[in-house]
């Protein structure tokens, strides 16, 4: 089972709905872990690249073995290439899409909620009316555009297409479209869940037999070369601070068990 999606279009939220309604595993894979190697994507969509890395143009066995499972959902960003709707055709899909005015105004919240980061050589406060005239120039309103408009240019009557405007407005309405169209039986669910996506969200090799070969070669090959020391820990713990949000940062909480650590470690 799959949804394919334009970033920022709730596909997380769905996938999580469906996933833990039905009782069913989850997720969004990385193009690392699939072999054969996905091959770059098409040019048009490089901008959008520095937010999302799955851009890629997919084996055609992959795309159809991940459309055709019954005991995985899979929520990807699939471009929509020639070689990747050339392989999708025939198969039943959910595509998910949304406007791309408000992709770019999602971008822009997310920067203030840490979701992504601010691209390199713009202002980390930069406002609304800045981002969106540099999202025109650079090419990133182009390429979902252009992400858009592809998925919808001669469709297969097998997918089924589905707005993030339908989904937030009316989502009993749309999870029981994306049941009923994936062959799943109707869960009554009525909301969606609140969610971001999350790297949590890959799961367990174990649970793909795509990964497993690749996973267990890596760790048998993989031999440890770092010495735990004093110094190396501390290093790693000042690293996860700086990256902290801000939030908690500010926690009077957090800053005493960084204190207490601190003052063990010496």
């Amino acid at each position: 089972m799959l949804i394919a999606a334009i970033p920022k279009s709730g596909s997380t939220a769905i996938m999580e709905t469906l996933g833990k309604g039905h009782g069913i595993t989850y997720m969004q894979f990385s193009h690392t872990d699939v072999t054969p190697r996905p091959t770059v994507c098409d040019p048009r969509v490089t901008p959008i690249g520095v937010f999302h890395g799955d851009l890629y143009n997919y084996d055609d066995a992959f795309l159809r073995e991940i459309s055709q499972s019954k005991t995985l959902l899979y929520k990807q960003h699939i471009a929509p290439s020639e070689s990747n709707r050339r392989a999708l055709m025939g198969e039943r899909i959910v595509v998910l899409l949304r406007d791309p005015v408000d992709i770019v105004d999602a971008y822009h919240r997310g920067f203030a909620k840490q979701i992504h980061r601010v691209p390199v050589g713009l202002p980390r406060d930069i406002s609304l009316e800045a981002w969106r005239e540099h999202a025109r120039r650079c090419g990133i309103l182009d390429a979902l555009t252009w992400f858009n408009e592809s998925w919808r240019r001669e469709p297969d009557p097998n997918w089924l297409f589905l707005d993030f405007t339908q989904l937030i407005g009316t989502p009993k309405e749309s999870i029981q479209a994306v049941e009923e169209h994936l062959g799943l039986p109707a869960s009554g669910l009525a909301d969606l869940r609140k969610a971001r996506y999350s790297k949590s969200l890959v799961i367990p090799y174990r649970h793909n037999r795509i990964w497993r070969d690749r996973v267990e070669q890596i760790r048998s090959s993989v031999q440890p070369t770092v010495k735990i020391t004093k110094r190396f820990v501390m290093a790693r713990v000042q690293r996860l601070a700086t990256r902290m949000p801000g939030f908690l940062k500010r926690s009077k909480w957090v800053r005493k068990v960084f204190h207490r650590f601190r003052s063990k470690m010496g």
